[in-house]
């Protein structure tokens, strides 16, 4: 997987009942990345697109520092 390929697993952050969240080091420039693992169903690719379209139409939301791209 590209999560897999792109990152390293540095620390397990927790988990929710659709998703969990671990800090991820990037192989390439070897920045920290929180990332969160949905679990793969029509809501969580809903929510996958309209984090994304909020983020890029408003430029800011309160529970995002930011964000960076997303895959399924």
């Amino acid at each position: 997987s590209r999560l897999e390929q792109d990152y390293e697993l540095v620390q397990y952050i927790g988990s929710g009942h659709f998703s969990e969240v671990g800090l991820y080091r990037s192989r390439l420039t070897k920045e920290l990345f929180a990332i969160k693992a949905a679990k793969a169903n029509r809501i969580s690719v809903n929510e996958v697109q309209a984090l994304g379209s909020l983020w890029m139409l408003s430029g800011q939301c309160p529970h995002v520092v930011r964000y960076y791209h997303s895959w399924i």
